[in-house]
């Protein structure tokens, strides 16, 4: 009955969306100046509760059922089933009228179309991102959303982040900061456009974050991520390697970060505990700031 729901309500949306872009292209080809927006706002507004609240859900879920429990993942299946079905409407509003302020709509409706393009998929986010910042540009969306946005293509393009905005989670729900450009003066950058300080992010989120004095990333490349047994336990003390040289070790989290020079990928990397089989996993020849691994060993 649920399921039934949910397809009910997305067909729904689509229609109403699908009667109000008519509408409107009949008002704009008959000459009128004033475009009623009301009923595209409100398919929006349904837009943007269907995006948030399953995803509000999960914290709860987390906590009592565990980061990775049965109903978790069922959860993500509702979000992405409701992704899939909000990207359409988005992206037909933003490729017919661009990025709708709040003064033409409402402030829901504008969240709508960051909220959605900020969870599609990269092609979508690269696709749009440029529209986005014109947008700030006029004053028809927030310089935080672009922050948002392009810390996300970033982080899935291989490149360190400029905001801080983007953490990896580990199996254990703890969480940690993706890679940041010029990290000692992100704070900085964080306030101009409205952001609490890395610190305030990381305390509420239940973690410790020292700013750092130097930039060690200047000039290097970053290789981190987890590495997990079969049922996604994480594996403490395994020493990520290249070549004969060990660059850094998984904490209890299985979380690791090794900062190597360019020279380091001319090397085998492995990744090596006693018990486990040897995992040599291939690095892409990309040209990334950022190497995202997560890795599966098995015991002997």
């Amino acid at each position: 009955m649920k399921y039934f729901l949910t397809i009910y309500n997305y067909c729904n949306i689509r229609r109403q969306f699908l009667i109000v872009l008519l509408s409107l292209n009949i008002n704009i080809a008959f000459g009128q100046t004033l475009v009623k927006l009301d009923s595209l706002t409100k398919v929006l507004e349904a837009v943007y509760k269907r995006d948030q609240v399953p995803r509000l859900r999960l914290d709860s879920l987390e906590r009592q059922f565990g980061f990775s429990s049965i109903q978790v993942k069922k959860q993500w299946r509702l979000i992405e089933k409701n992704d899939s079905a909000d990207i359409e409407v988005v992206t037909q509003i933003l490729d017919t009228y661009g990025w709708l302020s709040e003064s033409k709509t409402s402030k829901t409706a504008n969240s709508a179309l960051f909220s959605v393009i900020q969870h599609a998929k990269l092609n979508l986010q690269t696709k749009y991102i440029e529209i986005l910042k014109e947008a700030v540009e006029k004053g028809n969306a927030k310089p935080i959303q672009y922050a948002y946005l392009l810390d996300r293509v970033n982080m899935r393009e291989g490149k360190l982040q400029i905001y801080g905005s983007q953490l990896s989670v580990s199996s254990n729900g703890n969480q940690y900061f993706f890679p940041i450009k010029d990290e000692p003066n992100v704070n900085r950058r964080r306030k101009k456009i409205g952001l609490p300080p890395l610190q305030e992010v990381a305390f509420n989120s239940g973690f410790v974050y020292n700013l750092p004095v130097k930039d060690s990333l200047k000039n290097k490349l970053v290789v981190t991520g987890f590495v997990i047994e079969v049922d996604q336990a994480p594996i403490s003390d395994v020493s990520i390697k290249f070549g004969t040289k060990v660059v850094a070790k998984t904490n209890a989290d299985g979380f690791y970060k090794a900062i190597i020079s360019k020279d380091f990928l001319k090397e085998q990397l492995a990744f090596e505990k006693e018990g486990y089989i040897l995992s040599e996993p291939p690095l892409d020849n990309q040209d990334k700031e950022v190497y995202e691994l997560m890795v599966m060993l098995t015991k002997k």
